[in-house]
């Protein structure tokens, strides 16, 4: 069976001195995984804790591929989560690591059905016809707030309380009500439909109308890279880590990610140069 999908991925470090994020897609013929992790900063192996949990649901998934020619349900993902926790803390524990802790958004993707679970605030937004037709609730203080109506939702990305989470996968697992992701269960994408997932590295500096436009671009290569960029721009000195998935049904003609081949042209300019002025 041929691949249906195509995805474009783009990740950087922004401003900080090093990417604790953790960006992952994988394409089977029953359909496609993808992962965002944000390993929290403030906290001693964040970088280790979303690789280790991104590989951890990896495992998961491909030790049940036999199960994915069905569509799954929400029992799944939680399976997948749970074991990842303990992939993540038999591996940091390992290493010694007491105090790791990172956000989770997967998607899983086939002619079925579309299924998003999270933990955290790293997003996913399901994307059609110009708009944003589902977008997860952030695991957070603020979200809190915004629901109780003591915070309007454009002042999220700015409130100072936006990095305080309720819901993360901590190598110790101190709280378990934690480990229960958040499950969606939508239909699978249509053709003019493509599924985002992002680090809020990106969400707190993009706008949704941004993000829209900038999905406009016919490269998902393109797009995730313009996308991630814009938002390191535009947050300049406080630029967090910033990472985004961008997948969709593949179109007959495959997107391909062109080298960067600027460089070329200004050797050639300078050569034409030269050569004038001698």
């Amino acid at each position: 069976m041929t691949n249906r999908w195509q995805y474009g991925v783009a990740s950087l470090k922004g401003a900080r001195q090093s990417n604790q994020d953790q960006v992952v897609v994988e394409c089977w013929p029953q359909g496609a995984l993808a992962i965002v992790c944000d390993g929290l900063g403030g906290h001693e192996g964040g970088a280790l804790a979303s690789q280790l949990v991104a590989e951890g649901c990896i495992a998961f998934f491909r030790a049940h591929q036999h199960r994915l020619s069905k569509p799954i349900g929400g029992e799944f993902i939680g399976h997948a989560v749970q074991y990842a926790q303990q992939y993540f803390s038999a591996k940091a524990n390992q290493l010694g690591i007491a105090d790791a802790k990172t956000t989770l958004v997967l998607a899983w993707l086939s002619v079925e059905q579309t299924v998003i679970g999270h933990l955290g605030d790293s997003r996913a937004y399901w994307m059609g016809d110009g708009e944003v037709l589902f977008q997860t609730r952030d695991h957070s203080v603020v979200q809190w707030l915004v629901d109780s109506g003591e915070v309007h939702p454009s002042e999220v990305s700015c409130h100072p309380d936006r990095s305080r989470l309720l819901k993360v996968v901590d190598v110790m697992n101190r709280q378990s009500s934690s480990l229960n992701p958040s499950i969606r269960i939508l239909p699978p994408l249509a053709s003019n439909q493509c599924l985002l997932l992002c680090s809020d590295g990106l969400w707190e500096a993009v706008s949704s109308a941004e993000l829209m436009a900038g999905l406009g671009k016919k490269c998902l290569h393109r797009a995730a890279k313009h996308l991630a960029s814009r938002a390191v721009g535009l947050r300049g000195a406080q630029a967090d880590n910033t990472s985004v998935v961008i997948v969709a049904l593949r179109t007959s003609r495959p997107c391909i990610q062109m080298p960067d081949i600027s460089g070329i042209f200004d050797i050639m300019r300078a050569f034409f140069w030269r050569r004038r002025l001698n």
